[in-house]
């Protein structure tokens, strides 16, 4: 499929992109063979084959269920106060009369 520089202007418009005038020509070329290529795609014969369908049936998942988290907050964090991770205090939020 052939791109025109005013079809790649207006696309580059619609995507808020602003493309150097020295690529526009290689990236014209780079979208005819993208859409030449999914053209392709589309011009293949997939009678008798069944549509891909990812979803919660093909992919089986443990229940999901309320509990404690194998990893133990306490393990890796310096300061910890029952729920709480306890971190400095940022020198750029710090007042004055703190210091």
């Amino acid at each position: 499929m052939k791109i025109t520089k005013d079809d790649l202007a207006r696309m580059a418009e619609l995507a808020a992109v602003d493309i150097r005038a020295q690529e526009r020509q290689a990236v014209c070329d780079d979208l005819a063979r993208i859409l030449d290529y999914v053209q392709k795609l589309a011009d293949l014969d997939t009678t008798g084959i069944a549509p891909f369908n990812p979803g919660p049936d093909r992919s089986p998942l443990r229940a999901d269920e309320p509990g404690q988290s194998a990893l133990d907050p306490t393990n890796f964090a310096p300061e910890f106060d029952g729920s709480f991770f306890l971190v400095p205090r940022l020198q750029a939020f710090s007042r004055e009369e703190d210091s």
